[in-house]
């Protein structure tokens, strides 16, 4: 089965890109081996991106996000392992941000059978619009069979900037150069006769304007030109002044261990980040703040017995935005008690849009997936991989007293309060669990609630 997912951003073998001084390359960033892949048969490759270290010669994860500086180069090794157990043929595709002037910009690509790597360049395939921004897509097929356990030459190995460029140049780009890349992999058997590019194509179909939108057209490149939280306060106190923009970067930071507390007007992003509270919620939305929060990469969000993976207070609008990632959030603890919460939840009002991937999971009394006390909870355009409610019941349970002795748990999706109002749009729900006493999508016991499902797929609710 085709998997696809947020690509990573990847460079090339003496690449060579006219970017003025103090310009920033933007690149996508993701650790996880199934990223940025599509394989059909028995195989699984992972793009792994590093760079020279300080010594010149060590090899270390890629720092994304770096400043770049005309007449310099920038080490950008990418690389592709079988971690399958079959012989596979694979290519990587490039999507090069168009380029306002080619002669000032001075792009090339000298690699080919005869630079040794094995690899052979085509000339532009195809080009496409993302968001807003035209691409020039590439193909670039290794053209010997990769074998299990074997890592490729490298198809990019730097960044070369021509000393030429000027502020009229930078200012065209917009501030930022984007690359997006996808790599697809096939297993050998069956294809011997016909050779990486035909084995490739019959697989996967050429590279062309159609197939280049399908799997490029859902990619999200972060915005690297937003400032990121270099250290978090003691109390894990976030203030955002007046519509201000900040990156909470796990990266950088580390795993968080403490309650972070949003404050303020403005956008927070949320990028691959854990973070787990010692007690309490692990990230709290305050009172009287407006605060749109943006999933990237992989977020988990862990709340203590008693809190939640997300908390938003009566009075305050929730806005959770995907942009492609994929957020877990947990109550309770993990664990189902007395002292419960919810995965996300809270009196407040609860919107979530573009998630990738969603994992929601209240455990305990009152715990709810995605909701809790809230009058309005809607769910747009995501998928979601498991929703629960807390005391998850997964078959009927025979009790004479009518469920009285249970526990009392929460909905998967829902809410305690009457009238609320629940709206599911085009999302797609691969596992709602209530738990006791609480349905999967609607209320809790003793609750009347609302609910609207428009084009959505539910397997098991």
């Amino acid at each position: 089965m085709a998997k696809k997912r947020v690509a990573t951003l990847a460079l090339s073998i003496a690449l060579l890109l006219a970017v003025t001084v103090g310009g920033t390359l933007a690149y996508l960033t993701d650790t996880d081996s199934d990223v940025n892949v599509m394989t059909l048969g028995n195989v699984k490759i992972e793009q792994i991106e590093q760079q020279l270290g300080d010594d010149g010669e060590t090899l270390v994860p890629f720092e994304q996000g770096k400043d770049l500086y005309p007449g310099t180069s920038v080490s950008k090794i990418v690389s592709v392992k079988n971690t399958g157990k079959s012989d596979a043929y694979f290519r990587t595709l490039f999507a090069f941000e168009d380029l306002p002037d080619s002669e000032t910009f001075g792009m090339g690509f000298p690699i080919g059978e005869s630079s040794g790597y094995r690899w052979s360049w085509g000339t532009p395939e195809a080009t496409i619009v993302v968001d807003g921004v035209t691409y020039q897509v590439y193909e670039a097929v290794y053209t010997k069979a990769l074998a299990v356990g074997e890592t490729s030459a490298a198809s990019l190995t730097k960044v070369e900037f021509a000393p030429s460029c000027t502020n009229e140049d930078m200012e065209a780009l917009g501030g930022t150069y984007d690359i997006l890349v996808l790599s697809q992999a096939v297993q050998v058997a069956g294809f011997e006769d016909q050779g990486a590019a035909a084995a490739l194509d019959t697989a996967f179909g050429d590279v062309n304007y159609d197939n280049a939108m399908e799997w490029f057209g859902g990619m999200y490149v972060p915005d690297y030109t937003v400032p990121y939280v270099e250290k978090l306060a003691e109390d894990g106190v976030v203030e955002l002044k007046d519509g201000e923009r900040l990156v909470l970067d796990g990266d950088k930071l580390g795993d968080v261990k403490q309650t972070v507390t949003v404050k303020g007007n403005g956008t927070l992003y949320l990028r691959n980040i854990k973070i787990t509270a010692a007690e309490g919620s692990a990230l709290v939305s305050d009172e009287n703040s407006n605060v749109e929060l943006v999933i990237e990469n992989d977020v988990t969000l862990q709340g203590a017995a008693g809190g939640n993976g997300i908390y938003v207070p009566g009075g305050v609008t929730l806005d959770l935005s995907g942009k492609g990632g994929n957020l877990t959030a947990i109550g309770g603890g993990g664990t189902d008690t007395a002292n419960g919460g919810s995965g996300i939840g809270g009196e407040g009002i609860i919107n979530i849009h573009g998630l990738n991937n969603l994992v929601a999971e209240g455990y305990g009394v009152a715990g709810f997936g995605i909701g809790g006390a809230s009058t309005s909870i809607t769910i747009k355009d995501t998928h979601i991989e498991r929703v629960q409610g807390g005391y998850v019941q997964q078959n009927l349970v025979y009790d004479t007293k009518y469920g009285k002795s249970e526990p009392e748990g929460g909905a998967a999706i829902g809410s305690m309060t009457n009238g609320a109002v629940i709206t599911l749009e085009n999302v797609s729900i691969e596992n709602a669990l209530g738990g006791s006493k609480s349905a999967g999508i609607g209320a809790r016991y003793w609750t009347g609630v609302t609910v609207n499902i428009t084009d959505c797929t539910i397997d098991r609710v």
